[in-house]
Order: C-alpha cells, then structure tokens, then sequence
C-alpha cells in the first residue's frame, strides 16, 4: 500500500543522479515496436488505448503520435510523471492523448477502452493475476489486456546502484504467464529479445494479449517454478593476503562482479591478530602499533639504517593496506597468524569456516580471475563437487607461461571440504580423497604472476622448503606431497651443483630419494604425477648414473573416433631412466591407461 511514496521517492532520488525523465523517441526499439503492430491490429479507427503505469508518458504519446486517429489515455500515481507527459504533450501539441494522476479508481466515469496496455507493470506489483482481473472490467466486451514482462536479469544487472528504490517484485517466466493468464480468451505471448549480459543471458520481454477474461487469473507454481528455474547459486571467494595489500587491489577487482561475498585472511605475522585493524589505526591485541613500529625501526638498525618518523608512520600504512583495500571492495577481513608459522592449509581452512556461499572459489593476491563473466553459468545444481581451473604462471625468465597447471579452484561449500598441506595445499574431502566428481572448465583461467624470475622462484622454494620437510612429516602418505618432494629433492642437488660443481653423497641420497618416491607413484597407479615428475626424476637418474638412458617416445592412440582425436594432443614424453625396468613399468601404466577407453563392454 506505499507503491505511490516508494516510486515517488525513486524518482527524487534519479532527479538527485541528474537522470531526467522527458521526450524521447521509441522508433525501432523492440518492445516498443511489438506493442506498436498489436495497437495497428487491434484499436480500429477512434478507438480507445488505456496505457496504464504510463510514467512519463514515453509510450502513450510516441503512440498518440503513430496513431493519431485513437485516442490514448495515460496513468500513473506519480505526480511528477503526469506533469512531465502533460507538458510533453502540450510540446508536441497532441489533442489526441490525456493524462490522469492516480490508479484504477482515478479512472471515474471514462468510458470502455479497446486495448489496456500495461507495459512492465505486472513484474512489480504484489498479485499480477489480480491486477489483470481489475484493469479488465474497462475494457470493452471484446477488448483486449496486453502486458510487457521483462525477462531475464534486468534488476539484477542494476540492482546494486539503484537498491533500495527499485525492486521487482517478481521474476515472471513464460511459464508464470501461462499459468497467470494462459486460460484466458484469446491468449497469446511473444518473445522480444534485447540483447545479452556480459555473462551470456538473454535479456529482453514477453509481450501478452487475452481478450477480456471469463473467469480471474491463475496462479504461479511456485513447485514447478524452483525446479524448472534452477537459480545461480552463491559464490564465497576465500583468500589469505599480505598486510601490505600490494597486489590485493588487481585480485579483488578480477571477482568482485562475481562473488557474493570476499573474505580474506590477513597475514598479522607469527604472533596472530596483534597490530592494525581496517582504517582504526589502532591495535586490536597482543603487540600494539606501537610495538610493531618498533620492532622495524629495531630491524632496520640492524641492517645498518636508523628509520626515521615518516618511515615508522609509512609503515603503520603499509601494515594497514589491506585492511583498508578490503574495506573499499565490501570484503569481510579478519587477522590470522603468518601461514609460514601455521602452515598454508590451515589458513585457507579458517576462510573457509567464515564462507556462507554454495561454492567456494579460492585464490591468492597474486593472482587474477581471467574471464569472470563465464563463471555464473556453472553455479548451478548439477552433479560436480568441485571445478577445476587453468592456472597460468607467467614469467620474465623466460618469457610467456613458463607453466599452466590445472588446480581444484571451485568446490561446494558444507561438503566436508578442507586443504591439505602446509604448503602447496589443496582442498580434498580427505587426505589422497580427492574433490569427488570434478570438471576442468574451458572457458575461464587463473593467471599468476608470482614467479616472474628465476631470483624471486627461487625465494619461493628456500622460503617453502622448511615447510615442504614438516609437511612430510605431518602428511608422509600425501600423494601430492610425494610429487612435491621429489621436485624439491631434484631443486636442491640442481643448486647444489652450482654452487659447488661436485656431486656430494647428501645429493645422491637426495636423488636416490627421489628415484623411490618416483617408483612408488608408478606403482600406485598415479600415472598422471610420474608424468609431471618425469623431469625431476630424469635429473636425479642422471646424477646417479652419470648419464641414464635416454628415452624419447610419442604416444597417441586413436579408434572410431576415440582416443587422441579432436584437436587432443598425443603424449611426448622425453626422459633419462635409471634402467629398462623403469621405462617398462611406466610404458606399460601409460598403455594401460591410454587403451582403458577400448575395452569396454561396447568394443
């Protein structure tokens, strides 16, 4: 019962914005001409045209002027409407339309009209059945209702920046209307596209006409309507991020569009949530500003440099920055201790505790969300558990995607999801469980750019490396783990080696370590891991033989449209081995799995 102060309130506040309401053309646009060709077929000469919830009068008096042997009639509750299209008609000196301030019941006396027209009414008022029933006694016995309907994501598209003064009331499908009014006389219904979204949804309004009803409106559905209508699902995007919130700006501005809610984990060092909270200033717990300011001025003089005031204060605002970042882009930040001190896993884990979304989709501060607009079409109830997504790490050195791996970066919330590792963590339903039924999406990807040289990877790998060991000794039977080591294992005789030209026996112990773990993968049926550690397995053979067997290979296998076809690559593989023992064993997994696909009960 405030439909009249709400909308009048939603026009102040556009006047407020400068959007003015007034003259414009209509030729040509879509909708307008579909309502345009149902007035030629249906309103003979002197006829009558209601046009109901007319605003500024944009499609009465485009009409009046297309049709000027009817007469047109325009209303609306909003005052300032009326004035706008009495004031546009006195312009264009039309004696063919009128206007009236009000509803149905400001109507009185006039006489039957031929057509109604109620263009995007119905989608906001409570009953759109009822308001059909009422606006059909003035027609006349054989005049006829029409109604435009959006469909598609219209309010969604502008909902933030016109939120709380405009809101649809419903979402009316073909379905709904066919329900609705699908009973009446003379129904019918037309769909007139307006284009899509940036995300592919096909945007644009049902036109509906029924002569004048026999009987009231129907009902919506509202059972079949939720499993026919399958609803995007939400999105929680979880992070972990540094204080300084360097990269964090790039991060969150790739998913805003698409998150429904950002949480990030700020890194407060190895003593927990203790200095800045989001644009205070002020320390929440533990160690003060303070404290924290003087503890880097102490550092600072033990490299030899005495900070200054200005640098303390620059700083506390670096300290600050990603408090601050979040607080712009609507994220819920909270503090937590240094993953370097917890472990990676367990600070993802407690980003993801906070997340209220169906899905989950994670990613670092160094990172970017390439193609975001694709994503909401696979929020959907379907039979995945998780997505995975092409993750591109770029590099200087050398140049281009030196890698592109293809991590679990989507999984659906409250499935007894949680990472692994206490670094290089995944999310599993368990340790060497995996993330269920999971779909490698073709559209989106992840770019990297945290190891843009080979002095920054290397930082990486000696910073990761104490982890790397406790996580052995936390998770030994990881199968990722194993992979992990036995790159690492390979890293660290390959530096070694530079730094001293021999081979130590702490290095081939390292190899030999590495040549197991290889085996073992092999052996557990993990084809795909020894594949990917094929290179570090072929350093460490060749430390230990001084040489190894040099095997190169292409695999492909192809039948009836089966197999490596498609634009699906074959198999290179190119490696030294140890022995033939080794290169048996793994020609004989990889023909196992490359052949599966044939022996089925239908070949």
């Amino acid at each position: 019962e405030r439909y009249a102060e709400h909308y009048a309130a939603y026009y102040a506040y556009e006047r407020e914005r400068g959007v003015t309401y007034g003259p414009e053309k209509l030729d040509g646009n879509p909708r307008f001409e579909a309502v345009s060709r149902r007035v030629e077929k249906l309103v003979p000469a002197g006829g009558r045209v209601l046009d109901y919830g007319c605003a500024h009068g944009h499609y009465t008096i485009n009409l009046a002027k297309r049709f000027s042997n009817a007469e047109f009639v325009g209303v609306d509750f909003v005052a300032a409407n009326i004035e706008a299209a009495r004031q546009w008609a006195a312009d264009e000196r039309l004696e063919n339309v009128r206007f009236i301030e009000g509803d149905h019941r400001a109507l009185g006396d006039e006489p039957p009209f031929d057509l109604i027209i109620a263009a995007e009414v119905a989608e906001h008022v409570g009953d759109p059945a009822a308001l059909a029933d009422t606006l059909a006694k003035a027609l006349k016995p054989e005049g006829r209702l029409l109604l435009t309907t959006p469909y598609g994501p219209w309010e969604a598209q502008g909902f933030a920046e016109h939120h709380p003064w405009r809101a649809h009331v419903h979402h009316l499908e073909e379905a709904d209307l066919r329900e609705l009014f699908g009973h009446h006389p003379g129904f019918a219904l037309q769909a007139v596209p307006a284009g899509h979204t940036p995300w592919g949804e096909a945007l644009g309004s049902y036109v509906t006409t029924f002569r004048r009803p026999e009987g009231v409106g129907g009902r919506v559905d509202l059972g079949r309507k939720f499993k026919q209508q399958a609803p995007r699902e939400t999105l929680s995007v979880c992070m972990i991020a540094r204080p300084d919130g360097d990269t964090l700006a790039k991060c969150l501005r790739s998913v805003r569009e698409v998150a429904d809610e950002i949480i990030i984990g700020v890194d407060m060092g190895e003593n927990g949530p203790s200095t800045l909270r989001r644009g205070s200033g002020q320390a929440s717990s533990g160690q003060s500003a303070g404290a924290a300011a003087g503890a880097a001025a102490g550092a600072a003089e033990k490299r030899g440099r005495t900070l200054r005031p200005c640098d303390v204060a620059q700083g506390r605002q670096a300290a600050n920055r990603a408090w601050a970042i979040a607080e712009e882009f609507g994220a819920r930040a909270f503090g937590i201790k240094s993953p370097i001190t917890t472990g990676f896993g367990e600070a993802r884990n407690a980003t993801i505790e906070r997340a209220a979304g169906d899905w989950i989709l994670w990613i670092d501060d160094d990172e970017e969300l390439i193609w975001p607009e694709r994503l909401p079409k696979y929020l959907r109830a379907n039979g995945y558990d998780a997505y995975a997504v092409k993750q591109h790490h770029y590099a200087l050195e050398p140049g281009g995607i030196i890698k592109t791996d293809l991590p679990c970066r989507l999984f659906r919330n409250r499935r007894g999801f949680r990472f692994y590792g206490l670094v290089h963590e995944h999310p599993e339903l368990g340790v060497n469980q995996g993330a269920g039924h999971v779909l490698l999406l073709p559209d989106i990807a992840i770019c990297h750019n945290g190891y843009v040289t080979e002095a920054v990877r290397r930082r990486r790998f000696e910073r990761n490396l104490p982890l790397m060991r406790r996580d052995r000794a936390a998770y030994p039977d990881r199968l990722l783990g194993k992979f992990l080591w036995i790159r690492d294992l390979s890293h660290l005789n390959r530096f070694e080696l530079e730094r001293t030209g021999a081979v130590s026996p702490r290095m081939r112990e390292q190899a030999e370590q590495a040549v197991a773990l290889w085996r073992e993968l092999i052996g557990r049926g993990e084809v795909r891991m020894a594949v990917d550690a094929l290179p570090y397995y072929s350093e460490c053979a060749n430390l230990l033989t001084g040489g190894g067997i040099d095997y190169r290979v292409e695999i492909g296998v192809h039948w009836l449209g089966l197999g490596d076809v498609n634009g699906q690559p074959s198999t290179n593989l190119a490696g030294q081995f140890m022995n033939t023992g080794d290169i048996r064993v793994l020609m004989s997994a990889l023909a196992d799995e490359r052949l599966k696909p044939f022996e089925g009960e239908y070949l």
